[in-house]
């Protein structure tokens, strides 16, 4: 019996005139332009990003996300699946210094610089009120998070 985790997956539409699918997704940014990046203006500022083809995470990857009120202000909590955790450590394991963009129906919502491996579960801040990053929470994951044993 295999445990599933993870807020499922979406079909495959784009977000409107972008090209980007709709739903959550982490994608490699870089602060100037390349061939075949893709630009994009981070929510809640005038910083333009040049987000990578590659998706590298999505909410298929993310166990459960929760908003919350921090110091800074409004943050989300995301907790990785088994699956998302191996790819995340992977991935920011020997990657400081490099952007991470956090997309969310086609928006960058932030966009932090890697300072050290992530583990199991990230937080993330941005320009968002509360009641924003609570719908942000629920567009990352857009189910409840299940832990259902399949035979």
């Amino acid at each position: 019996m295999t445990p599933l985790l993870g807020c499922g997956a979406r079909g495959p539409s784009t977000a409107e005139g972008e090209g980007i699918p709709p739903g959550f997704q982490v994608r490699w940014a870089e602060t100037v332009p390349g061939d075949g990046l893709i630009e994009k203006t981070v929510l809640g500022t005038e910083e333009k990003l040049y987000l990578h083809q590659e998706v590298l995470l999505t909410e298929s990857d993310v166990e459960s996300a929760s908003a919350f009120p921090a110091v800074e202000g409004p943050a989300i909590m995301l907790k990785f699946t088994a699956q998302g955790q191996e790819m995340i450590a992977r991935l920011t394991a020997k990657s400081e210094g490099r952007r991470l963009a956090i997309v969310v129906d086609g928006v960058v919502i932030t966009a932090p610089k890697i300072v050290e491996p992530i583990p199991e579960h990230a937080t993330i801040f941005g320009y968002f009120s509360m009641a924003e990053a609570e719908s942000l929470a629920r567009k990352i994951c857009p189910s409840e998070p299940r832990n259902q044993i399949v035979p």
